[in-house]
């Protein structure tokens, strides 16, 4: 209900996903529980996914992208990055 898991359009690396919550907002900290709880479940999801894509732990890289600590920056909108190194089962 709270958040999203996309592919972006401009993805520069295959598999990578995104998870933002639908809600504008710049920082981690500022989630409310219920968007928390919803971010879990998709984490879980799409890990899950990622590891039964292939049948084998699935490695990635996991950023958090948010505002910069100074300064007002209403206009950021925080998300999660997954960059996995594979591009098929057996191939970096």
């Amino acid at each position: 209900e709270h958040m999203l898991a996309f592919v972006p359009v401009f993805a520069r690396y295959p598999y990578e996903t995104w998870i933002a919550p639908k809600r504008k907002i710049p920082y981690l900290h500022e989630l409310t529980n219920e968007e928390r709880f919803d971010l879990s479940v998709v984490l879980k999801t799409l890990l899950l996914k990622f590891d039964h894509l292939w049948n084998k732990t699935f490695p990635y890289l996991m950023t958090i992208n948010q505002a910069p600590v100074k300064g007002d920056h209403t206009y950021a909108h925080f998300f999660f990055q997954f960059t996995p190194p594979y591009r098929t089962k057996d191939k970096l």
